[in-house]
């Protein structure tokens, strides 16, 4: 989303007023709500510059949606699709590895920061091997890990992935699918599988997203608002557990 509008419209379809919480050079964990309360997805929403937003995002079409909402042209903004890939850096060494791959720092906002001086959801432009992107202190873990969301990927992808896989090797670099077991550790959702568009955030355990205090308006209010009682005895939770034997 970028142009004149692009926070109000923000705001508007996220469940928490994103342009008080997500400074330039933050990125902040928000949810989408439908009209009906369901979670359309869970994204890491990156704030790239004052007129700038990006929605990372989990394994739901909101392209489309977005764009729906913004058919009658309310909102002065581009939604579009962009030409940007994402690739996470996690575990132990992720600090020390990032050092090296951006080993200029940061540069625009904090210019000359190091990737291991960044706090959690810091949201910083770099330099990969000489090719624009954005790094964020986020993951599918709590731990302390990066994700580097590289700006034109198609032409960019192998000149940064070869970079970062030669810096990798001292540090015993492993290119692995999503580190699941991590997610669940933490208590991260995960979109179509614990989560959906039939889950409000009450049930999942995450109605400390929904700001009722706002005074703007944003898609879903009337629902959580009539039905906020309802929501808050509501029986249906997602919850852990543990198994002690070892045979399972």
């Amino acid at each position: 989303m970028k142009g004149p509008d692009a926070s109000k419209f923000v705001d508007y379809v996220v469940t928490r007023k994103a342009s008080n919480i997500c400074p330039l050079g933050k990125c902040k964990y928000v949810i989408l709500t439908g009209p009906t309360g369901g979670i359309l997805n869970d994204p890491i929403l990156l704030r790239v510059a004052e007129d700038e937003w990006w929605f990372s995002l989990a394994d739901s079409d909101i392209n489309m949606y977005l764009q729906g909402v913004n058919a009658d042209g309310k909102f002065n903004c581009e939604i579009a699709e962009i030409d940007v890939a994402p690739v996470q850096i996690q575990g132990p060494k992720a600090s020390a590895l990032m050092d090296d791959v951006v080993p200029e720092g940061a540069c625009g906002v904090e210019p000359g920061k190091k990737m291991s001086e960044m706090k959690y959801y810091d949201c910083l432009p770099v330099k990969v091997n000489g090719c624009d992107a954005m790094v964020t202190a986020s993951g599918f873990s709590t731990e302390l890990g990066y994700e580097i969301y590289l700006r034109d990927a198609t032409v960019n992808a192998e000149k940064m992935w070869s970079h970062v896989l030669e810096c990798g090797k001292k540090h015993h670099l492993k290119v692995i699918a999503p580190g699941h077991h991590r997610r669940i550790e933490a208590g991260l959702m995960s979109y179509n599988q614990d989560i959906d568009i039939e889950v409000n955030p009450y049930e999942c355990g995450m109605g400390w997203q929904v700001d009722l205090k706002r005074t703007d308006d944003f898609i879903g209010r009337i629902f959580y608002s009539s039905d906020f009682q309802h929501l808050e005895q509501d029986t249906s939770l997602t919850c852990s557990f543990e198994l002690f034997n070892p045979f399972i």
